[in-house]
């Protein structure tokens, strides 16, 4: 806890990727069982986990693409 505020995460998925999709699923119960709330907003949560794929060229781009967003939405600015 940060005094008396609950820590929040937000575990972003930025593809479609199988792999990472399993990867992450042991995320949620992880940080919910360590007394984190699990939020679907980047720019409210203390913590940002992000998980990209790599496993093709295609996968990778849109990877990436996913990640820049993400920085965008949480300070406004681009890469």
């Amino acid at each position: 806890m940060f005094g008396n505020k609950m820590r929040s995460v937000c575990i972003a998925h930025t593809t479609g990727c199988p792999r990472t999709r399993m990867d992450l699923a042991w995320l949620f119960p992880y940080f919910k069982a360590n007394g984190w709330q699990v939020t679907y907003r980047p720019d409210k949560a203390d913590l940002v986990v992000a998980s990209a794929c790599g496993f093709n060229d295609v996968r990778e781009e849109k990877s990436i693409q996913h990640l820049m967003l993400l920085k965008e939405t949480l300070n406004g600015t681009p890469f």
